[in-house]
C-alpha cells in the first residue's frame, strides 16, 4: 500500500532519522505513477530543505511584487493579442474599439493600483519590522526618492493611479496602425499606441506643479507605454533592495534545485523527493515533498530580479 502526502505548503514532513528502513529517493510522477531515478543522500537532502526555506521566505515577501509583475505581463499580453486579432482582421468596429478601450482602462487599473499597493505595503512592512529610522526603512525611501526626483515617468506614473481614482479612465485613445515597409515581399510593420490625452489630464485634476508643467510639454496625445517601461525598471531596482539580504541564499538554492532536477528531460512529469518507509515485506509507505520549481522557475524565466 502506498500513501501520497502533498507537501504544498513548503514545510519538512514529520522525519524518524533513526529508522534505517527509510530513504529519500529523486523521482518522478506521471499520470500518477511513481518513478524512482536516484538516492538522495543525507547532506544533499540538506541542501534541498536550505533552498527551500529560502525559496519560500523570498515568496512569501515577493507576494505584491509578483502581483505586479502578473498584472503588467497581463496587460501586455492583451496588447499582444490584439495585435494579432489586428492582423488578422486591420477592420475594426466602433462598438468593437469601446470594448478595447473598457479592457485596456481595466488592465491599466489593476496595473496602477497593484503598484502603489506594493509601494505603500512594503513601506509600512519595514517600518513596522524595523523602525522608520532604521538604515533598512531609510534606504528604501531613498530609493523611492531617487526614482520620483529623478526619473519623469515614475513619478507620472505613481500619480497617475490617483488621477484615475479620483477623476475616471486614464486611457483616451487607441492607435493601431500598420506600414508597408518592403512592398516587394508585402511586409508590413503593425504598431498600438495606447494614447492618453494631454489636455484631458491637465483639466480634470490638480497636479502638482513640477508634473503639470512636464505634461504640458508633451504632445496633444501621448503613448504611455514607454513610460510603464520606465516604471517598471523603477520598480525592479527598489524591489531589489527591498530582498537583497535574502535574494543570494534565494539564488543559490534555486541553482541547486535547478542541477538537481535538470537531468529529467522529459516535461510532463513532476519532479519530487519521496520518503520511503520500508513497514514490511509487503507495506511501504511514500511521503512526497515536492519542489518549489514555479519559484526557481522566476530565476530562469525572467529578468525581474536583475536591476537595469
Amino acid at each position: 500500500m502506498t500513501d501520497i502526502i502533498s507537501d504544498a505548503a513548503l514545510t519538512m514532513p514529520s522525519s524518524e532519522e533513526g529508522d534505517i528502513s527509510v530513504e529519500r529517493v529523486l523521482g518522478t510522477i506521471e499520470d500518477g505513477k511513481i518513478n524512482e531515478i536516484r538516492k538522495i543522500d543525507d547532506s544533499e537532502y540538506e541542501e534541498i530543505v536550505k533552498a527551500r526555506k529560502a525559496l519560500a521566505a523570498l515568496s512569501r515577501d515577493q507576494q505584491l511584487f509578483l502581483i505586479v509583475v502578473a498584472n503588467y505581463d497581463d496587460y501586455n499580453k492583451f496588447l499582444g493579442n490584439l495585435m494579432e486579432a489586428y492582423k488578422k482582421n486591420q477592420s475594426m468596429s466602433w462598438i468593437g474599439m469601446e470594448n478595447i478601450i473598457i479592457e485596456i482602462n481595466r488592465h491599466m487599473l489593476n496595473l496602477l493600483s497593484s503598484i502603489r499597493t506594493f509601494l505603500d505595503h512594503s513601506e509600512t512592512n519595514l517600518k513596522r519590522h524595523y523602525g522608520k529610522d532604521s538604515d533598512r526603512f531609510l534606504r528604501f525611501k531613498k530609493s523611492c526618492s531617487d526614482a520620483y526626483d529623478n526619473v519623469f515617468s515614475y513619478r507620472f506614473v505613481y500619480n497617475l493611479r490617483s488621477y484615475a481614482q479620483h477623476c475616471g479612465m486614464p486611457v483616451g485613445n487607441i492607435d493601431i496602425n500598420s506600414e508597408v515597409i518592403a512592398p516587394e515581399f508585402k511586409d508590413e510593420s503593425h504598431q498600438i499606441l495606447v494614447q492618453f490625452n494631454r489636455d484631458e489630464l491637465l483639466t480634470n485634476y490638480d497636479w502638482k506643479k513640477l508634473l503639470r508643467d512636464e505634461i504640458q510639454k508633451l504632445p496633444e496625445r501621448f503613448d504611455v507605454n514607454a513610460h510603464l517601461v520606465e516604471m517598471m525598471n523603477c520598480l525592479k531596482k527598489i524591489n531589489l533592495l527591498l530582498i537583497e539580504d535574502r535574494l543570494a541564499e534565494a539564488v543559490k538554492g534555486a541553482k541547486y534545485i535547478e542541477e538537481l532536477v535538470s537531468g529529467i528531460k522529459e516535461k510532463t512529469v513532476t519532479p519530487c523527493i519521496m520518503r520511503m518507509k520500508k513497514q514490511d515485506e509487503k507495506n511501504l509507505n511514500v511521503e512526497i515533498e515536492w519542489l518549489p520549481l514555479h519559484i526557481v522557475a522566476l530565476f530562469s524565466t525572467s529578468n525581474i530580479y536583475q536591476a537595469k
